[in-house]
């Protein structure tokens, strides 16, 4: 046998032992086995999913009307329907010349201008009641000087229907003499919207003095036609003497009013109609007047 031959033989035997001794090892030795996977949880049924609560939410406080708040932009109260109605208009107790039955707000002082002539101060006692001192200074040399002292106050008050008394004490002095008058007067509003900013005003008047009688009555009208607007209208007519005659001509008094809580302004024209004065004025003479609210 050649080397060849024997060296061949001795490898296949040492491959076969290799081999066999391999697999006997592989055999010999365990596989492990892993760990078995852990069961899910078990769902459990709810009718109504779950959910976050939902926070309240918060509730701003009332912030209390400061006394201006209070007098000049609240809204009227069921005490007093006409509120509104005054603490929006200065000029609310009047028409054009004659009163109404409304009054200035409690605690308000007033200032009111008539043709740059008349100055007049109302001072608001209550929300029902209002005292006016009303001057004519003397302008010129032996003009006379003349005031007018009136206390005004309501005596019905409901959301359509306003009535109230004044009464009036004039005075009038000159370099050589003086004179004194009085007057009482019955005033009735109809309240034409909320709050009574729209009027329908009348009134009488009974005026003595100097041995002498008059009945100044009218009536006035106003329509408020946007938030700082209002139309006036009214007729003055007077009766006198002993037996009351009536006046020969009445005045019809027609314009606009402007105002705010604090400003009012009338701009308007004073027509006298009547036979003696028939033709003589086409429009009228102008008017204005105006009010300031100071508190």
């Amino acid at each position: 046998m050649s080397r060849t031959s024997v060296a061949l033989g001795l490898t296949l035997s040492s491959l076969s032992m290799v081999l066999a001794a391999g697999t006997a090892r592989a055999q010999g030795v365990a596989t492990p086995t892993p760990p078995p996977a852990a069961a899910p949880a078990p769902v459990r049924y709810s009718p109504t999913p779950a959910t976050a609560p939902v926070p309240a939410t918060p509730v701003p406080s009332p912030v209390a009307a400061t006394p201006a708040q209070s007098k000049a932009e609240c809204p009227a109260t069921a005490g007093d329907p006409s509120a509104r109605g005054a603490a929006l208009d200065p000029n609310l107790d009047r028409g054009f010349l004659l009163a109404t039955a409304m009054t200035q707000p409690a605690g308000s002082l007033t200032y009111s201008n008539y043709e740059l002539l008349l100055h007049g101060i109302t001072y608001g006692i209550t929300d029902r009641a209002q005292a006016s001192l009303t001057i004519l200074p003397p302008y010129v040399k032996d003009m006379p000087f003349v005031g007018i002292f009136s206390l005004k106050g309501r005596i019905v008050s409901t959301a359509r229907l306003q009535l109230a008394s004044q009464i009036s004490v004039t005075f009038a002095k000159d370099s050589s003499d003086s004179a004194t008058a009085g007057s009482l007067g019955l005033l009735a509003s109809a309240c034409l919207s909320e709050g009574c900013e729209s009027l329908l005003s009348a009134s009488a008047t009974w005026m003595w003095g100097s041995g002498t009688q008059a009945l100044l009555y009218g009536g006035s009208l106003l329509v408020k036609v946007s938030e700082f607007a209002k139309l006036v209208a009214e007729v003055v007519s007077a009766a006198g003497g002993s037996d009351f005659e009536q006046a020969p001509l009445a005045l019809l008094n027609y314009g606009v009013r402007f105002h705010s809580a604090r400003f009012a302004g009338d701009i308007g024209l004073i027509r006298p109609v009547g036979d003696d004065v028939s033709g003589e004025f086409v429009l009228g003479f102008p008017f204005v007047s105006f009010s300031y609210r100071a508190l």
